[in-house]
């Protein structure tokens, strides 16, 4: 009952769906099967797991770079 598909401060900013979301675009899927696969990698994972590895992996969110580069929002996927 009430918040079930919680949104952190950049999810609302960048109008993303939820991590918690299992259906439709199921973030919460693509995140559970990709994120033990990062750990096992051993990768420098920012800012939630250091590492002395050279790669570095970083959540990014493309509608904000976009945004950021293009103005206010005009459909980069269009």
């Amino acid at each position: 009952m009430g918040d079930k598909l919680h949104l952190r401060s950049v999810d609302k900013r960048a109008n993303s769906r939820s991590p918690m979301m299992l259906y439709g675009v199921p973030v919460g899927r693509m995140f559970f099967r990709g994120a033990p696969r990062l750990v096992k990698s051993g990768a420098r994972i920012i800012p939630c797991r250091p590492s002395p590895d050279t790669r570095i992996v970083v959540e990014a969110y493309p509608a904000l770079v976009a945004e950021a580069m293009l103005g206010a929002r005009k459909g980069y996927k269009r």
